[in-house]
Formats: C-alpha cells, sequence, structure tokens
C-alpha cells in the first residue's frame, strides 16, 4: 500500500472514532457540537469552524470544541492552531487516546517528526480500534525514513551546592599521616547558567543510507570563571536502516574545557544500534572507544572504551518506563589513574491533568581503580548515586519551548575521603524536549 493510502486510511479509522464523542475525555458541552459535526461531515467547514468558535466562547474547556476545531485547523493545513486545539485537550485528559492520535498525525503533517513519535508512542499503550495500531507502526516506519534533522535545546538558571564537586571533609590521609585540606579541595556553592544544546542533519544519499552530521554543546557558566565547565562534541558518519533497526558508525570527537583551559580531549568512533518493534517501544545500544588526551597532565592520557543498552516503554497513555545500563574502560599512563566503571539507571514519565509532567530517575555507579594510590596507599573505589526529579508546565508553551525545573541530589562516596562528594543542583529554565 502506496504512503497516500495508508495515511488516509488512518484517518478514516481516526475519523470513524469521532462517532464516540471526546466528551468522554472531559465535561458534557451543548449539543450544539452534533450541527458542527454534522456541517464538517457534509463538507461545510467555514460553518462549522464559525459555529464552534461561538460556542468556545461559552464552553472554553470542552474537549468536544477543542477536538473539532483542531480536526478544522489540520483540514486547513492551520497545524499549529490544530497543536494548540490539541495540546489543550491533553492538559485537561491527558489519557485521551484519538487526541493523542491527532496531535501525533498532526505534528507529522508538519514534518515535525520528535513530537509526532512522542505522542504516537503514548497513544500506542492505549485502547485502539483494530487496524489503528499497525497505522501507528506505519506512522513510525516512515518517520524513520523522512526525519532528516532534529535538534534539543535546554536554557536554565542554576544555584549549585557544589560546583567543585569538592570534599565535605576538612583533612585526609597522606603516606599514613593526617594532612588538614586546603581551601581549594573543600564544597563551593554557586548561582550559573546552564545550556545543553544539540542538533543533527542526517540527509538521505540512498533507500536505506543516511549521512549524519551532529554537534552538541554543554555548558555551565558561574560568576567565577574558574569553575567554568563546557564541553563540546561533533559526529559524522553513515546510518543505514533495515527493517525496524537503524544502525550507525560515526567518527567522533570532542574537547572539555574547565575554568577556561583544556582539561581532556579525545577523538575515536561509535558504533550504535536503535530497535524500534513498533511505537510502543524502542530499544537502543552502542559501543565507543576514544584516545584522550590531558594536556596538562599526560598520566591520564590513555584510551576510553564504553558500551551501553537502554529501553523506553510507554505503559500508559500518558506514562512510560525507561532503563538504561553501562560500562567503561579508562586506561592511563600510570595505573592508579586506570579503572574500571559500570553504571545502571531506571526513569518514570508521567503527564498529570493540569498541564503538569513529572520524571523521577535514580541511577548507581561505581568505579574501581587498577592499583593503589602511592599518595594514599590504597585502591580507589567509588560508588555514586544519584536521583533526578523534574516537573514541566505543558500548558504554557513558548513556540518549542516549555518550562521545566529539575532537581538533582548526587553523592560520591569514596574510601579515600578526599573524593567524597554530595551536590544538590536545582535547575530552572526552559526545555525544547517535552
Amino acid at each position: 500500500m502506496s504512503s497516500r493510502k495508508w495515511l488516509a486510511a488512518f484517518g478514516l479509522l481516526v475519523g470513524g472514532m469521532l462517532n464516540s464523542p471526546a466528551a468522554a475525555d472531559g465535561p458534557p458541552v451543548h449539543t450544539s457540537v452534533a450541527s458542527a459535526k454534522a456541517l464538517m461531515q457534509s463538507g461545510r467547514s467555514a460553518e462549522a469552524r464559525q459555529l464552534l468558535q461561538e460556542l468556545a466562547t461559552r464552553n472554553p474547556r470542552s474537549n468536544d470544541i477543542d477536538f473539532l476545531l483542531g480536526l478544522l485547523a489540520v483540514q486547513s493545513s492551520d497545524y499549529d492552531t490544530a497543536v494548540d486545539h490539541f495540546r489543550s485537550i491533553l492538559v485537561r485528559s491527558p489519557n485521551a487516546v484519538r487526541v493523542r492520535l491527532e496531535l501525533g498525525r498532526t505534528f507529522f503533517l508538519k514534518h515535525d517528526y520528535e513530537n509526532a513519535f512522542r505522542q504516537f508512542q503514548f497513544a500506542r499503550a492505549g485502547k485502539l480500534p483494530r487496524g489503528v495500531g499497525s497505522s501507528i507502526d506505519r506512522y513510525v516506519a516512515a518517520i524513520r525514513k523522512q526525519q532528516d534533522w532534529s535538534y534539543k535545546v535546554s536554557v536554565a538558571i542554576a544555584p549549585d551546592s557544589n560546583i567543585n564537586n569538592g570534599t565535605s571533609s576538612r583533612e585526609t590521609e597522606l603516606f599514613g599521616l593526617p594532612f588538614e585540606l586546603s581551601e581549594n579541595t573543600h564544597r563551593k556553592s554557586g548561582i550559573g547558567v546552564a545550556i545543553d544544546a544539540s542538533a543533527e542533519f542526517a540527509p538521505q544519499v540512498s533507500d536505506n543510507v543516511r549521512l549524519r552530521f551532529g554537534a552538541a554543546v554543554q555548558r555551565r557558566q558561574y560568576r567565577d570563571a574558574d569553575f567554568n565547565d563546557m564541553v563540546v562534541a561533533v559526529q559524522a558518519g553513515p546510518r543505514v536502516e533495515f527493517r525496524g533497526w537503524d544502525l550507525s558508525l560515526l567518527a567522533t570527537g570532542f574537547r572539555r574545557q574547565l575554568g577556561g583551559r583544556r582539561l581532556s580531549e579525545g577523538a575515536g568512533a561509535r558504533l550504535e544500534g536503535i530497535y524500534t518493534p513498533g511505537a510502543r517501544t524502542q530499544v537502543s545500544f552502542g559501543l565507543a572507544g576514544h584516545e584522550v588526551r590531558y594536556p596538562d597532565y599526560s598520566l591520564q592520557d590513555g584510551r576510553s572504551f564504553s558500551a551501553w543498552s537502554g529501553a523506553v516503554r510507554a505503559i500508559t497513555p500518558s506514562s512510560s518506563i525507561n532503563a538504561r545500563v553501562g560500562g567503561s574502560r579508562k586506561t592511563a599512563r600510570t595505573p592508579e589513574l586506570a579503572s574500571w566503571s559500570g553504571w545502571i539507571a531506571a526513569g518514570y514519565y508521567r503527564d498529570l491533568p493540569g498541564g503538569f509532567s513529572i520524571y523521577v530517575e535514580p541511577s548507581y555507579g561505581s568505579s574501581r581503580y587498577d592499583a593503589a594510590d602511592p599518595f594514599f596507599g590504597r585502591r580507589r573505589k567509588d560508588r555514586l548515586l544519584e536521583l533526578q526529579l523534574a516537573v514541566l508546565h505543558r500548558r504554557i508553551v513558548f513556540t518549542r519551548f516549555t518550562p521545566r525545573v529539575g532537581l538533582t541530589f548526587t553523592r560520591r562516596d569514596s574510601n579515600i575521603d578526599l573524593y567524597d562528594f554530595n551536590q544538590r543542583r536545582l535547575e530552572v529554565g526552559l526545555t525544547s524536549s517535552f
């Protein structure tokens, strides 16, 4: 079946769902809505729109009216207006499956494929009429074929209790003797600006092959420039598409600056894959290797190798879970700086009535170094515990951005107390990922 035919078929399936009033997702409205439906079905869209707009002034929180106005906006290719109407319903009723379907289709038509996939993923977890689920999966397959660029941006004010990852300990042992730690090693608090941005362009070069070109930057800016932290990364390489699979082999590079000076830089390669068995679930994995240099501390020069895997699954039309696991190996010129590390994380996301969304993610990591540190006389072992909490407000949208408040608690316990630290970081800003 051609793409036009299955898109049309999907529209008919979703349109058929109108026979069950959208009021099931919200409070009942004036019976004149039935007249507006009749006008739409007879092709008298202008009259239907005028009637619905009059009804909307008296019933501003009606799901039925917003839904029909959204359909009329899609019909006239006014996709931004359609998105506003459908999102208004989801603010009130985040489990409205057929609204998720129409919102996903609207994003698809305006070529906003990332948001389209997100809505289809949630809709796929709901109870659907026969045939709609397979149509959603075809939409997802089309998104994989057609998406040629993407971006994410987050900007926030970020108060931080420990901008230098400093220790709370006042003293430590060196060569078996107690030494008082200097002020430079103690934790320092500060308020900064946090910027996270990434973009990728992936033009198609054949039926199943795209070339990926991407860049990302992460910046933490503080009044005390000694603690400014910035990482810039780039990548390029081919992506091959199979049935349900995307495989990429990328050349990668990065540079990290701390306090305006180069801390580290590296170049290497990454193999990554994404398996999408359907709209509801996505599984990813990756392998990477880099040659890493530390210009001011060459003893840390070496190679890094990492492997990871993760999965995301929608469990209801308004919630999803994810899980990630990974490990890494870092070599160095001296064994006490070489290490093995591993980590695991699990997250839960949910859209709530009223326009709020929440995300919770606990994670655990551990590191073990190859040899005893000659200064401390022991082999370093670390444990890292972290809890991320985030709240978004979907009712407020500035073009593609919505307000976000994030709170992160981090604790590292080490058998060398110099490396212990606690941190609380708050971020209040805007994000394009919602």
